[in-house]
């Protein structure tokens, strides 16, 4: 069970109406179960839940040595600025996936922003992640199941600064092997601190060679990606499940 619920259960419905209290029942129900004491989970669902946070990953991370982006959460654009400069990038703290008020799903990627321009003069009410823009040459999606670890790269030259943006980019990642060890041993130590049993990481590489880690995905996806990364990864998972 990857998540808890489908990615877009429960969008759209209103705070406190029937179908949110309805769907509040049903994630507790499932919460429950998942937490009754003789079940075991490639991850528990707490550290699950815990890790969604960026701020806890960034934190663990430079506990541990890892490189991560400046980052600085706030609405304020002038505190921004005075820590990061006036060219950020801006994440949602939150969730990235939303309704639009026609009901259209939309996401919201990592987005490179000039805080200068008039439209970021307001960020609104709502506290935003953002971070300092570090230049990329490679983008490394690693996985991890039990501290086993796969690493996958792709030019960041031919896609958006958020490559999920980009659907081609999905397909063109290609297979390393023992090219990044240091990125695989910091990603495997990261999991096991976040109590991780599977992990999906999004690292780059910069032009001068320094590894950054950008994000953790406690659920993230692997099926995406090249052979023979997606088939061992999806045995890893399967050996687990029985005992291995």
């Amino acid at each position: 069970m990857r998540r808890l619920a489908p990615a877009d259960w429960g969008h759209g419905d209103a705070i406190g109406s029937h179908a949110a209290v309805a769907q509040a029942a049903a994630v507790s129900l499932i919460a429950g179960i998942a937490r009754v004491p003789g079940i075991d989970w490639l991850t528990p669902i707490d550290p699950l839940l815990i890790c969604e946070s960026k701020l806890l990953q960034i934190r663990i991370a430079d506990r541990l040595g890892i490189a991560t982006p400046r980052t600085v959460v706030t609405n304020k654009v002038d505190t921004a600025v005075r820590e990061l400069g006036h060219n950020v990038v801006i994440k949602p703290l939150g969730p990235g996936h939303f309704t639009t008020s026609d009901g259209t799903p939309a996401v919201v990627y990592a987005t490179a922003v000039d805080l200068l321009s008039p439209d970021f003069q307001d960020l609104g009410p709502t506290p935003f992640l953002l971070q300092e823009r570090i230049t990329a040459s490679t983008h490394l999606r690693v996985v991890t199941v039990r501290g086993q670890c796969w690493v996958a790269e792709l030019d960041a030259d031919s896609v958006p600064l958020d490559w999920r943006a980009e659907e081609a980019a999905h397909s063109s990642f290609r297979a390393t092997y023992g090219t990044h060890d240091t990125v695989a041993k910091a990603a495997a130590r990261l999991a096991d601190d976040l109590g991780l049993g599977y992990s999906s990481q999004d690292w780059i590489l910069t032009p001068s060679g320094d590894e950054v880690l950008l994000d953790v995905n406690p659920a993230g996806q692997w099926l995406f990606l090249p052979e023979p990364i997606a088939s061992a990864v999806s045995a890893a998972i399967a050996s687990w499940l029985n005992g291995g």
